[in-house]
């Protein structure tokens, strides 16, 4: 409330009671000084203003810092997106590689896994699986091909069983497996050894030449056996007309047998049987070896009508 300065109503001190009450009832205010204030309504105004200016200002940044988010999101999600290629690629390039080191499938997989993470741990202990892994499947192969012990016996009829081709002109090619013999020849002798020896003849695997070159055998397979014509090394303990060192080549004349039958090296007489007869191993072009009526190795063109006297083994 606004007080009046008495000391501006002359003589006011003087004043009996009734007298300064009529004075100031009778005095004029005079108008307020209102420099330097703000009217209510126009401060109302202006902070209404303010608030709203305010309240559009907190608004447009909560939309800008909402796209900011937004575009950080989206490099984010890229960034990740990018990553993860770039990991499947050197993880797809890695596992080739091992794959093509001979590992399987699923080791290649995680191998390729740790090597793109930097598991270098899991990696050094695959590689162990690995080479432990490759060294039974050597061995396995290894005593595929690798007769067994069994108890059984090498018999030699102690006559030809009938006589035939090698083959019906006088080549070689295909060696002993490619030949008439092997393919055809040996089926009589089969059947008749099979019938003599019922469920008793073994199958065995042994190494057979299949190719020739220049004259000589140049290649082999593991074949499994039953009853086969048997080579110059299980006759005469060594290899008499096939191909040896000339000291420029060494042949190889793809065989396992490297030691003569023990009935032909304690009784040699057995060699002989008055007949002529065929072994498998390839002497030339146009011939394979073959014992003579008289026991001595030689060789007889393809095309020759011999005996033939297998070996085969009975358990």
């Amino acid at each position: 409330m606004a007080k009046i300065d008495v000391s501006t109503i002359e003589g006011y001190e003087n004043m009996t009671p009734e007298q300064k009450i009529a004075a100031l009832e009778g005095f004029d205010m005079p108008d307020p000084d209102y420099s330097g204030y703000v009217k209510k309504d126009v401060f109302d105004k202006t902070a209404s203003e303010l608030a709203s200016t305010k309240k559009q200002l907190k608004d447009k940044m909560t939309d800008d810092e909402a796209e900011k988010q937004k575009e950080k999101e989206e490099r984010e999600k890229l960034q990740k997106d990018y990553e993860e290629l770039l990991h499947k690629t050197i993880v797809s390039e890695h596992k080739a590689k091992f794959l093509a080191m001979g590992y399987d499938e699923k080791l290649a997989e995680e191998t390729a896994e740790a090597m793109a993470s930097g598991d270098t741990a899991k990696v050094f202990a695959n590689q162990q699986k690995h080479l432990e892994a490759y060294g039974k499947k050597v061995r396995a192969e290894a005593l595929k091909d690798t007769p067994k012990p069994t108890p059984d016996v090498v018999l030699v009829p102690d006559t030809c069983l009938y006589n035939h081709v090698m083959n019906d002109t006088n080549i070689t090619t295909g060696a002993y497996v490619g030949s008439k013999m092997y393919t055809e020849g040996l089926a009589r002798a089969k059947t008749t050894i099979k019938a003599a020896f019922s469920g008793h003849v073994l199958s065995k695997r042994i190494y057979l030449s299949n190719a020739t070159s220049n004259g000589r055998a140049s290649a082999g397979a593991w074949c499994d056996s039953e009853v086969d014509l048997m080579c110059e090394h299980m006759v005469y303990g060594n290899g008499v007309f096939s191909p040896v060192s000339d000291g420029t080549a060494v042949p190889n004349n793809h065989r396992v047998e490297k030691s003569q039958l023990p009935l032909f090296q304690y009784e040699p007489s057995r060699i002989c049987n008055r007949a002529t007869w065929w072994l498998r191993d390839v002497i030339t072009a146009s011939s394979f070896a073959r014992v003579n009526h008289s026991g001595a190795a030689s060789d007889a063109s393809a095309s020759d009508s011999l005996g033939v006297r297998p070996a085969f083994c009975i358990s």
